[in-house]
């Protein structure tokens, strides 16, 4: 596999007016964990589009396709192993877009680092970004925006009262998250294990040893095992004795790029102890505080303990319950209302009607379909006093989420791999029609 070259200087951007608007040419940056990309770029070669893609560390070589390394007759049609620092990368990226012109760069979460720079970069010289991220409704649906997803996505233009067309349905698939966690547990682990130090940079998630993660990882499988039993009983009773009284908290994994960079300073650790102190000095009779952790936080236990520590100190040891399994949507049906930063189990309050207090940035925090929040305040007068906004406006912005930021798929799954690489594919052709015919 060639490394890549780097250019001695950054060239003047090329007027748009002297470039073709098409060259069927891809660039593919980093995909999900897992082999979907491989799929992906057969896709867009099967489409007659030429495909370079970039690896930044070895755990991205691992799925890449072996018939990429060989020489063919099209000298953009080739893998390449970056190999320089995160300046490096922001030079080449400009000369790579200034003299090839790519029809797209195609990315996998568009606030990973390679990607914010490349993010900056198309935009300058009016380059498309496709993004794709999970779904933001599951199962069936995947997340493929133009230009970001989250705080970036097109549907922070949304507004109250606009429909779009009508989606399409999600693909006929249950949930693929055992799949998914045995995809990032071979990608992380070949990552750590061949790790070089100046491509750390463009790690996405922290590094552990071998040991240490593995241990980790192994404890979290077995306390998530034991709570579908000790849980059974919680949540039996939450959905019967105490349905209409509790407030629904889900929790999120801290290295999550929404909670370090959309959160409005918002933690895990801070909503735990705002709700709590704001529950205590309100007076609230019969409210229950219901915090779920997020089953990839491999940490969870500790947020659990201090939960517990700090309803005990504060004597609210009855008004607190702490659940690590769950079906969330079950839990949000019957819940008074849920409290997020910016968690896409949002979605589900949205779609059972349930009210909703939204703390951090997402492209959910929109005052006509949940409460805007920004602190203790805010969240005392939701323990007091809080409704669901219009369906109508609920539903519309549901619908333009499903027909303009998801398409039918799944990244993990092996069965349904090909059909969501050619809806994605179709897309983005459709996209750069568009495009043409605007030029």
């Amino acid at each position: 596999m060639k490394p890549l070259r780097f250019f001695p200087s950054i060239p003047s951007p090329v007027s748009r007016e002297l470039l073709p608007t098409r060259n069927n040419k891809i660039l593919l940056l980093q995909g999900p964990a897992g082999p979907f990309f491989r799929h992906l770029q057969r896709e867009f070669e099967t489409n007659g589009y030429a495909v370079k893609r970039i690896f930044f560390h070895r755990a991205d070589q691992l799925f890449a396709s072996d018939d990429k390394t060989n020489c063919n007759d099209n000298p953009y049609d080739h893998d390449h192993r970056f190999t320089g620092n995160y300046n490096d990368w922001k030079q080449w990226l400009h000369t790579e877009l200034s003299y090839s012109r790519p029809d797209c760069i195609v990315l996998f979460g568009s606030e990973r680092p390679a990607h914010t720079a490349a993010r900056q970069i198309a935009q300058q010289l009016s380059v498309n970004v496709i993004s794709l991220e999970e779904g933001y409704l599951r199962a069936g649906y995947i997340t493929c925006e133009i230009g970001g997803n989250n705080r970036y996505s097109p549907l922070h233009d949304w507004t109250a009262g606009r429909c779009g067309m009508m989606p399409k349905n999600p693909a006929d698939i249950t949930s693929s998250f055992l799949i998914m966690c045995f995809w990032n547990a071979i990608y992380y682990l070949w990552r750590d294990l061949t790790k070089v130090n100046t491509e750390q940079v463009f790690y996405h998630r922290n590094i552990n040893s071998i040991a240490k993660e593995a241990l980790s990882w192994t404890y979290h499988a077995l306390r998530r095992s034991f709570a579908k039993f000790t849980d059974r009983r919680k949540i039996s009773r939450l959905l019967t004795m105490h349905a209409g009284k509790y407030l629904l908290i889900p929790l999120q994994v801290p290295s999550d790029s929404q909670i370090q960079t959309a959160s409005r300073g918002w933690t895990n650790e801070k909503l735990i102890k705002q709700t709590l102190h704001t529950l205590a000095e309100t007076p609230v009779k019969k409210l229950i505080l219901v915090f779920k952790t997020h089953p990839l936080d491999q940490h969870s236990y500790r947020l659990a303990s201090m939960i517990k520590r700090e309803a005990q100190t504060l004597n609210l040891q009855d008004q607190v319950i702490i659940l690590e399994s769950g079906k969330i949507g079950e839990l949000t049906q019957r819940a008074a209302g849920m409290i997020v930063i910016n968690s896409t189990s949002a979605f589900s309050a949205l779609h059972h009607r349930t009210p909703l207090l939204v703390l951090g940035d997402a492209i959910f925090r929109r005052s006509a379909i949940a409460t805007i929040g920004d602190g203790a305040p805010s969240i005392a007068r939701f323990f007091i006093d809080r409704k669901s906004k219009k369906p109508a406006d609920i539903d519309a912005f549901i619908q333009a989420v499903k027909t303009h930021a998801l398409l039918p798929g799944d990244f993990y799954a092996p069965k349904i791999q090909q059909l969501t690489a050619r809806n994605i594919v179709a897309k983005i052709k459709v996209q750069l029609q568009c495009d043409e015919a605007i030029t």
